[in-house]
Formats: C-alpha cells, sequence, structure tokens
C-alpha cells in the first residue's frame, strides 16, 4: 500500500488530537477523509465498523493518545516475515 493512502486521514487525527483526547482518550478512533465514523472500545470493533461502512477502501483506525505508540516488530524489521525455512 503507498504510504500517502492514509495522509489526510494521519493529518486529521495530528490535527484534532487534544478535541479527540477531550471526547475519548483511551479508546479507539475510525477516521475517513477528514471525518470521524465512531470511538470504539477496541481496533476489533473499529475495524469491523470500518469495513461495514468502506468496504476494501482504506480507513485509518487510531488510538486517541496524548503519546503514540511504537511497537517494534524485530522480525517485520529484519525482513524475516517472508523467510523460507
Amino acid at each position: 500500500m503507498d504510504a500517502k493512502v492514509l495522509e489526510s486521514e494521519m493529518a486529521y487525527f495530528n490535527e484534532h488530537r487534544k478535541e479527540l483526547l477531550a471526547k475519548a482518550e483511551g479508546k479507539f478512533v475510525l477516521i475517513k477523509g477528514d471525518k470521524e465514523y465512531g470511538f470504539y472500545d477496541d481496533d476489533e470493533q473499529a475495524y469491523k465498523a470500518g469495513v461495514e461502512l468502506f468496504g476494501l477502501q482504506p480507513f485509518l483506525i487510531k488510538e486517541v493518545a496524548v503519546k503514540d505508540q511504537i511497537h517494534e516488530i524485530p522480525a517485520l524489521d529484519l525482513g524475516l516475515i517472508h523467510a523460507s525455512l
């Protein structure tokens, strides 16, 4: 997937982070374009709602938090996900 596909959604999230925090800190927000489509208790619920609303079109699910969490996946970083054994 092209890195620019979710650019407008990330821009919306970053521009509205304070408002989103006031509404639903700790929840997961579903964003498409420049609009929120709800807050959910977990990313799975947000994903299901996104698929129902948008089908195969890209959409953003983001945890509403003061700081973004960075998840490191060494196997992915080292290219071992597709390694042949």
